[in-house]
């Protein structure tokens, strides 16, 4: 049995939520988990604790996963999205973007367990992370209703999700084993200079979950 312990401020919402990924994570890489968070009363900064069955380190595992993974979109069965002609686009430009949306279309991944009917855009398809034989999956929960959306997972600004893993990967896959171990021991506190990201960490540029809103 294996156990790491990393810290977490409780009031920054993207740390609260990477914790529940380590631990899924966690659940795919090391086997059987479970984790908490040690705090008293009203003090945010603590620890988050998770265990495995397992004789490794479930984070540094977790990392090394990230740092070797490869990115892939997946689509729903059948789906298609169609390419919306650009002002003052010429035949030309036109014609070339419909054939790489073409191409790009039929070298995407299809799977029949798509959380939902399908996005209209590609900036919300799943991702499928893998490495050594193990997949993890990001995508997002969904019952294909009508309510309104909490927007967890997606790209921005028509840049896909798939695309903001990407970059974020390509930030951990040159360090060494030993800066990714030294990084398990304080994961939230690793930094490296990037241009986009998902915006959960109130520390880029603004706060997208203000706890106190």
């Amino acid at each position: 049995m294996a156990e790491a312990s990393i810290p977490v401020d409780l009031l920054n919402p993207g740390q609260v939520f990477a914790c529940l990924g380590f631990m899924e994570a966690a659940e795919i890489l090391c086997g059987p988990c479970e984790g908490r968070f040690t705090y008293d009363g009203s003090e945010s900064q603590t620890l988050f604790v998770v265990r495995v069955d397992g004789a490794d380190d479930p984070v540094l595992q977790a990392l090394r996963f990230l740092a070797a993974a490869e990115v892939k979109e997946v689509a729903p069965i059948g789906w298609s999205v169609p390419l919306a002609r650009r002002k003052n686009e010429t035949d030309d430009k036109y014609a070339k973007r419909l054939a790489e949306h073409r191409a790009w279309l039929e070298g995407l991944e299809r799977s029949p367990a798509f959380p939902s009917s399908g996005p209209e855009s590609p900036a919300t398809l799943i991702a499928a992370l893998r490495a050594g034989g193990k997949e993890i999956i990001l995508d997002y929960w969904t019952d294909d209703s009508s309510r309104p959306d909490v927007k967890f997972w997606a790209g921005a600004a028509g840049y896909p999700g798939a695309g903001l893993t990407r970059d974020a990967l390509s930030l951990v896959r040159t360090i060494s084993d030993n800066a990714l171990a030294a990084a398990a021991q304080d994961p939230f506190n690793f930094s490296a200079p990037q241009s986009s990201s998902f915006r959960f960490d109130w520390r880029r540029d603004y706060i997208p979950l203000d706890a106190g809103f």
